[in-house]
């Protein structure tokens, strides 16, 4: 099977994500994309972060319709911080592959080496890279420390569509509608359940 993990805290998750994963799945060929919110990323303080239970439920209500799209609980359910590294060898030793398909945007390649194990996630993964606003994929390459890896660097020729959950977020706090940013399924549960108050 050929599957590509696209992780983050979806917080909410928003059509961003959505049109972003259906875009990798028809131009990589993939079998499934697996959705895989971070239990405690170690990049952002735990109040920023909704309960594990509301990501994952609006999660479930965005994807549920697509039967090509996963959700993986993998980093929820594993104690401590949710690094990248370990759910590569998690899925590796699961799958029986060499490498792990990621779908990353240019924003987080630009602060790869950053992260925790950052060559050993190079080595073991063929990124799909999203293009994102004020990123530049090619300046971003120009890294000598990223040229070794280039053939496991691959860019998505996806559609730039700026939408952020920090920015649904605060539109739900100044009262702003959030239609046509996530489902509208997800907006029903983030009313019902008053979050981002």
């Amino acid at each position: 099977m050929r599957f590509a993990i696209i992780g983050g805290t979806f917080n909410p998750v928003h059509l961003g994500h959505l049109i972003c994963a259906e875009q990798a799945y028809l131009e990589f060929n993939l079998d499934k994309v697996i959705f895989m919110p971070a239990g405690k990323p170690p990049h952002k303080e735990e109040d920023e972060i909704n309960s594990p239970e509301h990501r994952l439920n609006m999660l479930k209500l965005a994807v549920d319709d697509n039967n090509h799209f996963e959700i993986s609980d993998w980093e929820l359910k594993k104690k401590g911080k949710s690094y990248t590294a370990r759910t590569i060898v998690h899925f590796k030793e699961k799958h029986q592959v060499d490498k792990v398909n990621l779908i990353i945007g240019t924003d987080s390649l630009s602060e790869i080496f950053n992260w925790y194990k950052p060559e050993y996630i190079l080595d073991n993964s063929n990124l799909i890279v999203a293009k994102r606003a004020d990123y530049s994929f090619t300046n971003i390459m120009k890294d000598q420390r990223l040229r070794k890896y280039e053939n496991n660097v691959n860019i998505l020729n996806n559609s730039l569509i700026e939408i952020s959950s920090t920015m649904i977020r605060n539109y739900v706090r100044e009262g702003k509608s959030i239609k046509y940013l996530t489902p509208e399924e997800v907006i029903k549960y983030i009313k019902s359940n008053n979050l981002y108050k």
